[in-house]
């Protein structure tokens, strides 16, 4: 920072011994640029390099920007537009899907190089000020003053999460932690989210000794924020899942002036002395201050440094100087909170073999490469060597043939989904079950995310439920991936004889190994026996999950969010009724559903009914967000066709209210006058941008961004069948009386058949697949020819940046072509996990 070079060092040709590749020398800066004094340095998309820097070569603060370095480490200019620089700069961070970029502010560096002097604060030679620009075009749109509050704004981050418009700076002389966000209209405001109140002491130069925060961070789930304050001595950890409200869950002492052994002592409020009790690690006492922290991604290791600047180590820490510096672990409990010093760690920078040095930032050589997951981070990402996913794994599909007609079982069929394979858009293994008329419906694993960090657990068993026989099967998709055998059958009648559960469906795996799967009804198709079946690890009938008399009124989907302690299950009605076809009297009879149920996790207890009233009929699939942290999440409500968004209040109960609906079509030559879109699966990308749904009456395909959750964005459609197609005798009615068709094309010579039904992404979001059929007796009654020609399958290609979805003309598997007839398939799994069975803990 004070010469003003740039240097590049090579971390790759020997990662334990970096070298030097390349200095930028300041005299180039400054001819270029006019800029001096580089700071914070940050990588851009473009393969550009963008450094602030603090002030021009005379230190006068009129003179900072930002420099840009192009990928060969040359001077490129300045990032900001003419006439845009700061204030003052210092620090900064960049949210590109908010397009937009806030810097913090020290001051000039003639001031600060000096040294502090409080005088200079009072002069206004300090900032107090974050810079808001927009993003990439350095335009300068507001200036934030921080007031009284809000003095030496330092490091400033953003949530890691790039949907969110909130962040957090540290205020140094105020020691407060600042939350900066996004109002309702565009803008930007602050609010002090955390105060660290001065102590009073005695021996020192102030009666008052601020924390003086000087490092913070935020880990990579969003979940903590820890924060150094350099003068007090302390590290803390604060849970941010609220953001507006931090909460304190960890601190440790590990340095500062009023250590015991200082001369420095505070004082309480009733005129009682004290100091911070400092551990000696390895026989060395700690020296100064913890300055700079840097956290594992793994979030279980902070380590810590405890320079600031070598003319106000001298100022405020002078042994520091003359003995130098030294590195500490702190163990970090990453469920609860709290932290605590390694005693196993110390690396002490006073004994170099050029003497005492200072130490300041610390770097980690490897960054958290997320390609399937964008926005999701690695402690609630797939740990990839057990649960990972190649870019074009096979597909497992559910087939039918219950319903056709034809005496035969089911089967899951695997697909090759890989471009590049000469088995390209067929299905290249096919395992029948021992039975027939099981109707194989929905899936799950017997491991997933939930598992993170259990080495024992792996993502081998496929369980299939079968709704209409009530059995269970276990698959084998280790020992041959391409050619899954069956492990076990769990038999109904066992299931029957120890829980009284019938016609399972939803399968999840939970963090104990256990299986737990919801059952819409007892053996006699009535749903007030319905609940939610466990199987233990070796898939043995364990009970029930629920606690006594706390059975849901229907059951379908589940979905649990640990954080919040929280599982959501939906509703579609009883197995007596739905499994015959769909009756509309049944609706206005109370057949069918309209509640989603709260239980408290895992204890199974119902703490909440929701209504969802006449918008919200026949709630199906539902998922909660794939960030743990968050409260809240979306059920595709079929009749009334609506997506209803679920989510907890301040008291902590939870609400709801539509966030989508898709209207009904007047329509001719159909049962009903008006046609509803009936929503009949859904699911969220992985990095919570993006909501897909499908209308499987209307023919349909939809995305919708959700990074406002409140606010869902159509953002992409097509249609790929359904029953007001081109060809169809069934017309749509425009509000004027014109009738219309949608646009359905042929696919490799193949006119689609029916409308989607099931829909599965691929994790890095680029690939959709759809299938077609509901359920055998629904397939036959809506769309006849589904069940005597067979289903299909389907690729989506999705822009995965602006939205956008386009049907994939190199793809598609009839699955009317079967060597043992037409089948009808439903749901899609992927081996190395998907958007729809992966829950985080």
């Amino acid at each position: 920072m004070r010469s003003g070079r740039v240097y590049v060092i090579d971390t790759q040709k020997n990662p334990k011994a970096p070298s030097l590749h390349k200095v930028v020398q300041p005299e180039d800066i400054v001819k270029n640029t006019g800029l001096a004094y580089p700071h914070t340095s940050h990588c851009l998309a473009s393969g550009d390099i963008m450094i602030s820097c603090l002030g021009d070569k005379d230190g006068n603060a009129k003179g900072n920007g930002f420099l840009l370095l192009d990928s060969e480490f040359n001077v490129k200019g300045r990032w900001e537009k003419p006439g845009h620089s700061p204030m003052f700069g210092y620090d900064f961070w960049y949210q590109p899907r908010h397009k937009t970029m806030i810097s913090s502010s020290w001051g000039a560096p003639v001031t600060f190089t000096k040294g502090f002097d409080l005088q200079h604060v009072a002069d206004g030679l300090y900032g107090r000020h974050l810079h808001v620009y927009s993003w990439p075009d350095g335009e300068l749109k507001q200036t934030l003053d921080l007031g009284d509050t809000g003095l030496l704004p330092l490091e400033i981050r953003f949530l890691h999460d790039p949907s969110k418009d909130t962040g957090y700076v540290g205020c140094s002389l105020t020691s407060n932690m600042v939350r900066f966000f996004k109002t309702e209209d565009g803008s930007w405001s602050h609010e002090v989210a955390i105060s660290v109140k001065p102590l009073k002491v005695q021996n020192w130069i102030l009666p008052e000794m601020p924390g003086l925060i000087t490092d913070f961070l935020i880990s990579l789930d969003d979940r903590f924020l820890y924060f150094a304050n350099w003068l007090h001595g302390d590290v803390r950890q604060y849970n941010i899942e609220d953001p507006k409200n931090p909460v304190l869950v960890g601190q440790v002492w590990v340095g500062g002036l009023i250590q015991k052994g200082s001369p420095v002592v505070a004082m309480t409020e009733d005129g009682k002395t004290w100091q911070s009790d400092v551990p000696e690690i390895q026989g060395h006492r700690l020296r100064g201050g913890p300055q700079m922290i840097q956290l594992s991604l793994d979030g279980k290791r902070l380590y810590v440094t405890n320079s600031l600047f070598s003319t106000w180590d001298r100022q405020f820490y002078p042994e520091l100087v003359e003995k130098g510096s030294h590195m500490l672990q702190i163990d970090v409990n990453t469920e609860k909170g709290g932290l605590k010093t390694n005693p196993n760690f110390f690396v002490d920078f006073g004994a170099e073999p050029d003497g005492p040095s200072l130490a300041h930032e610390m770097r980690y050589p490897a960054y958290p490469t997320l390609p399937r997951a964008p926005a999701l981070v690695p402690t609630y990402t797939f740990e990839h060597d057990s649960f990972g996913q190649t870019q074009m794994s096979p597909v497992l599909k559910l087939l039918n043939l219950i319903g056709t007609g034809r005496k035969k079982p089911d089967f899951l069929a695997t697909v090759d989904v890989d471009s590049n394979s000469p088995t390209y858009s067929k299905v290249i293994h096919r395992l029948s079950m021992p039975y027939i008329g099981d109707e194989l419906h929905h899936s799950g694993w017997n491991a997933c995310s939930s598992c993170h960090g259990d080495p024992s657990t792996t993502r081998r068993f496929l369980i299939l439920p079968s709704v209409v026989s009530g059995r269970v099967y276990v698959i084998d998709t280790q020992k041959n991936p391409k050619a899954p055998s069956l492990h076990k059958v769990v038999q109904s009648e066992d299931i029957v004889e120890k829980t009284g559960l019938a016609y399972p469906h939803t399968s999840h795996c939970l963090a104990s190994g256990d299986i737990m799967i919801s059952c819409l009804g007892d053996k006699d198709g009535n749903a007030k026996g319905n609940g939610f079946l466990l199987l233990d690890s070796e898939f043995n009938v364990k009970g029930r999950w629920e606690k006594p008399g706390h059975s849901p009124l229907f059951s379908y989907d589940f979905w649990y969010q640990p954080r919040h302690k929280t599982m959501i299950g939906s509703s579609l009605g009883a197995p007596a009724t739905f499994t015959r076809g769909f009756n509309i009297q049944h609706v206005k009879d109370g057949l069918y559903a309209r509640h989603l149920h709260v239980y408290s996790w895992p204890d199974g207890e119902l703490k909440q009914t929701l209504d969802l009233g006449e918008t919200g009929l026949t709630p199906l699939e539902m998922r909660f967000l794939h960030d743990p942290c968050k409260d809240t999440g979306y059920v595709g409500c079929a009749y009334t066709s609506n997506i209803v968004r679920f989510f907890k209040t301040e008291d902590g109960s939870w609400s709801h209210e539509v966030a989508i609906s898709v209207k009904p079509l007047k329509v001719q030559n159909w049962i009903l006058p008006e046609l509803p879109g009936f929503i009949t699966d859904i699911l969220i990308s992985l990095d919570d941008r993006f909501l897909y749904f499908i209308n499987w009456l209307q023919g349909d395909i939809r995305q919708y961004n959700i990074e406002d959750p409140k606010n869902p964005v159509l953002v992409g459609q097509v249609y790929v069948g359904g029953l007001v197609r081109k060809g169809s005798p069934v017309v749509a009615v425009t509000e004027d009386g014109k009738t219309w068709q949608s646009d359905v094309p042929e696919i490799q010579g193949h006119r689609l058949r029916g409308g989607p039904n099931m829909i599965q992404l691929s994790l890095d979001g680029k690939r959709l697949y759809a299938t077609n059929s509901l359920f055998s007796t629904w397939d036959r009654q809506f769309y006849p020819e589904l069940v005597e020609k067979g289903s299909h399958m389907l690729q989506i290609d999705v822009d995965t940046m602006k939205g956008g979805l386009k049907i994939n003309p190199n793809f598609f598997i009839d699955f009317g072509a079967e060597p043992d007839g037409p089948c009808i398939a439903h749901e899609m799994r992927y081996p190395g996990g998907d958007c729809t069975s992966d829950i985080w803990v």
